[in-house]
C-alpha cells in the first residue's frame, strides 16, 4: 500500500506539471490517487486535495474547494447543479444547491 507522501508526490506530478497524457486520464488518474470521485473545481486547489489526503477526511477538499471558488466569484454567490439525463439522453441540468457567501463577515443591521 502506497504511503500518504507517496500519494501526494503522484498527484503533485499530474497537477503541478503541463499534462503529458490526455485531460480524461489524468482525472481518473487523481481520482485514483483520491480514492472518491474528484470535481474538477477541485483540481484548481491542490493544496485542499493534498491536506485531504494527510488528514484522511474523504471529500474535505470538495467543500472548502468550493467555498474557495465562491469567494473569487464577484457576487460570492454559487449555485450547484447536477447534470440531468434520461436513457442516456442530456437534458440539461439540476440545481441542488446554493453557497452564499456575500453576507459573510457582514453585521446585521
Amino acid at each position: 500500500m502506497e504511503n500518504l507522501e507517496g500519494r501526494i508526490k503522484r498527484l503533485k506530478k499530474i497537477l503541478e506539471s503541463p499534462l503529458t497524457v490526455e485531460f480524461s486520464k489524468a482525472h481518473e488518474q487523481i481520482e485514483e490517487i483520491m480514492e472518491r470521485p474528484v470535481w474538477t473545481h477541485e483540481m484548481a486547489f491542490p493544496e485542499t486535495l493534498y491536506e485531504e489526503i494527510r488528514n484522511g477526511k474523504k471529500g474535505e477538499a470538495f467543500g472548502k474547494s468550493l467555498i474557495k471558488a465562491t469567494e473569487m466569484t464577484q457576487s460570492k454567490k454559487a449555485i450547484i447543479v447536477t447534470p440531468q439525463e434520461t436513457e442516456g439522453i442530456p437534458l440539461g441540468v439540476k440545481v441542488v444547491g446554493v453557497l452564499d457567501l456575500s453576507k459573510k463577515g457582514k453585521s446585521k443591521e
